[in-house]
């Protein structure tokens, strides 16, 4: 989840690195895009809901997604979700590499 925490940060560098480390030790890229959707949806739904429990999210959880949704605004997060499930379909479709999806989202932050 480190990576999905450097991606939220806005830590391009971070997030790069960690990404290109669990793709090495044989991370699949659909298991870090997972990861990181999760996280969106998460920023998502903090942003907004009044608590973590109307979030249907635990406290800490909750209180990260909130700071993290913060950082990045609602539209943002909107567009991060729309290429990210995009970028899930086109791959099923073989019309793209989710690795590459995935490297272009990093980068792109």
């Amino acid at each position: 989840f480190s990576i999905a925490d450097a991606f939220c940060r806005k830590d391009k560098r971070a997030a790069w690195a960690l990404y290109v480390q669990a793709i090495n030790k044989g991370v699949s890229a659909e298991e870090i895009h997972g990861i990181i959707l999760w996280q969106v949806k998460s920023m998502i739904l903090a942003s907004e809901s009044k608590g973590a429990e109307s979030a249907g999210l635990k406290p800490f959880v909750f209180n990260k997604s909130k700071t993290y949704a913060e950082m990045h605004g609602k539209k943002a997060l909107q567009g991060m979700s729309r290429r990210l499930l995009i970028a899930y379909h086109d791959t099923r479709r073989g019309l793209v590499d989710i690795e590459t999806m995935l490297e272009l989202e990093i980068l792109s932050l």
